[in-house]
């Protein structure tokens, strides 16, 4: 039997009024898995890891976005809006350039 060992501890479920346990629990497992990822202290990429976490519980990375967003407005994260460099895709060709991006850490109490 593998032992499962959470490094900030059992995510939050009921923030506020925003409950987990849709689509099956993979979204209660998506935040398990953004909650492991976090910290105190460094701020991780918001829509990275709503991309992860959707990739692996099989959701939609607006899925996985909008629960961060109510789990900030809970008070359980914080978010900050970070200049980050951005590949992206125009008339065919790849561009980098700085775009504000939402970052997440676990809010300090």
């Amino acid at each position: 039997m593998t032992t499962t060992t959470y490094p900030n501890g059992i995510a939050p479920v009921n923030a506020g009024n925003y409950q987990l346990g849709a689509k099956g629990g993979r979204m209660a497992q998506a935040w398990q898995y953004v909650w492991d990822r976090l910290n105190t202290h460094s701020w991780t990429d918001g829509m990275q890891i709503s991309r992860d976490a959707a990739k692996e519980f099989n959701l939609k990375p607006v899925s996985v976005s909008e629960m961060l967003c109510r789990m900030r407005a809970a008070g359980v994260i914080e978010q900050d809006m970070i200049v980050a460099p951005t590949t992206y895709t125009r008339a065919g060709a790849p561009y980098t350039s700085n775009r504000r991006r939402v970052h997440y850490r676990i809010a300090v109490r």
